[in-house]
């Protein structure tokens, strides 16, 4: 769980992390507030890289103070990927 402060009039929001081996195009998936996964990593990274992927997040998805982000894995037969930092811009 997070914890924002969403200014108000916000328009846009976006998910950005710095994540290594992002190079599978179904590999994951992200979820805020129990809202439809957004899937990551496409268009996929090189792989076994050090990358920044950016992800537009549907600011209706957010809410004021407390937000549940689910992260997860999809068996694309890829190994996996890790993610070093994230932060929602």
């Amino acid at each position: 769980n997070t914890r924002l402060d969403l200014p108000d009039g916000l328009k846009s929001a976006a998910l950005e992390m710095r994540v290594f081996d992002a190079d599978g195009p179904r590999e994951a998936s992200v979820s805020f507030n129990g809202n439809p996964a957004i899937t990551l990593f496409n268009p996929v990274k090189a792989d076994s890289s050090l990358e920044t992927v950016t992800i537009n997040i549907p600011v209706i998805q957010l809410k004021e103070g407390l937000n549940n982000i689910q992260m997860r894995h999809l068996n694309d037969g890829g190994m996996g990927y890790r993610i070093e930092s994230m932060r929602i811009v």
